[in-house]
């Protein structure tokens, strides 16, 4: 009996270890998606834009949002272009928060869309938020050392995240 109730335990640990393991890249999608909803919410109330700045090699996110304009060298009028066109204009942007790391194990394994930095370093990835509510496509895949992926797209048109397989 005590011999069945060990066996029945030890495969009950086993189990519980898998899982938890497949939960680490359920949670890694929830933290990017979360991410990505508080950027483009903080954009839009702040009327700056904010993005959220992917370093690929260390398994990083960062929010970062546009440093203000100081007062008196904002553009003039006429030359302000109209808000839907989105045009570049040069910006700075600081961190708005601690950079959040993958959970061990989890990585980024494809990423599309969004941008890369002036200097292009190569493994930074960005997404940019808009005050319009707005922002950039992307689609981003991770995937943990068994192999399990989990596809996450962004439309930016509506800001909404689709998560699938």
């Amino acid at each position: 009996m005590a011999a069945i109730a060990l066996t029945a335990a030890g495969m009950g640990a086993v189990a519980f270890r898998r899982s938890f393991r497949a939960a680490r890249v359920r949670m890694a999608a929830r933290e990017i998606v979360a991410l990505g909803r508080y950027a483009r919410a903080s954009a839009v109330l702040e009327e700056r834009t904010s993005r959220l700045r992917f370093d690929l090699a260390a398994g990083r996110i960062e929010l970062q949002r546009a440093r203000p304009e100081p007062p008196g060298e904002a553009p003039p009028l006429d030359e302000e272009p109209h808000p839907l066109l989105l045009a570049e204009r040069p910006e700075t942007f600081e961190r708005a928060e601690t950079p959040r790391a993958l959970p061990e194990g989890v990585r980024i394994a494809r990423f599309e869309g969004g941008r890369r930095p002036e200097d292009d370093t190569g493994d930074i990835r960005l997404l940019r938020f808009h005050p319009s509510g707005l922002s950039d496509d992307a689609t981003i895949e991770i995937e943990d050392n068994a192999g399990r992926r989990l596809l996450l797209e962004l439309d930016g048109n509506s800001g909404r995240w689709k998560v699938g397989s």
